[in-house]
C-alpha cells in the first residue's frame, strides 16, 4: 500500500510523492490496558510510540481462529 504525500505547494503546482504505508507491529505500541475480549480476539488500548495516537488494538489469535474454524470470518 502507498499513500500521496504533499512534498511542495505553491500557487500553481503542486508535487507529490508516493511513499508506502508504515506497516505496525505489536512493538510500535505501549498497552494500557484491555477493554475488551471475544471468542477468539482481545481488544487494547495502546498508544502508538512515536505518535502518542490512541488506538483501539484488536489482537486476534490464529490458533484459536483456526480451532474454531473461523478462517472466512476474519478479513485482513
Amino acid at each position: 500500500m502507498v499513500r500521496n504525500r504533499v512534498l511542495s505547494r505553491d500557487s500553481s503546482n503542486i508535487l507529490l510523492v508516493r511513499e508506502p504505508l508504515k506497516q505496525w507491529k505489536l512493538k510500535d505500541f505501549i498497552l494500557l490496558g484491555r477493554m475488551g475480549q471475544g471468542s477468539y480476539s482481545e481488544v487494547f488500548r495502546a498508544m502508538e510510540k512515536t505518535t502518542g495516537w490512541i488506538f483501539a488494538l484488536k489482537v486476534l489469535s490464529k490458533e484459536q481462529i483456526k480451532e474454531l474454524e473461523q478462517e472466512n470470518n476474519v478479513v485482513r
